[in-house]
């Protein structure tokens, strides 16, 4: 059953497949056990499909609201990408003009880890740039 919840629409496949094989052989027990459990994949693909639109709204509604302040989305927007991915840490860096990188937000990090994650960001960027610039000379 976990395939069915995996796979709803290839699942509905299989047991489409297996009814018919049933119905032809006269395994009517079988048969009846197969539109059984077909059916009830049915009512459970709706109800993922409802979870998920209202995750879906829900989400976009806490975006909207925190649509105030910059700070304040960027902090939703690095709540939702870390809940919604399941990642140990989500950061969002700012370039400056210095070729350094500002920490804007920091999920899962602590702001030693945060630091020093924007400036091996920075020294990578800067080191790509230099590539390029050496390349067109």
């Amino acid at each position: 059953m976990a395939y069915a919840l995996a796979q709803p629409d290839r699942a509905a496949e299989h047991f489409a497949r297996a009814a018919n094989i049933f119905r032809e052989l006269g395994a009517r027990l079988d048969l009846a056990q197969t539109e059984e459990a077909g059916a009830a994949l049915d009512g459970s693909t709706v109800e993922q499909s409802r979870r998920s639109e209202t995750i879906a709204q829900l989400l976009t509604l806490r975006l909207a609201e925190a649509v105030a302040s910059r700070e304040l989305l960027l902090h939703e927007l690095a709540a939702v990408i870390r809940q919604e991915t399941n990642c140990e840490s989500v950061v969002i860096l700012e370039p400056h003009l210095d070729a350094t990188q500002r920490v804007v937000i920091a999920h899962g990090l602590d702001q030693r880890e945060s630091a020093a994650l924007a400036t091996r960001f920075a020294a990578v960027q800067n080191n790509a740039q230099t590539r390029i610039s050496g390349q067109k000379a």
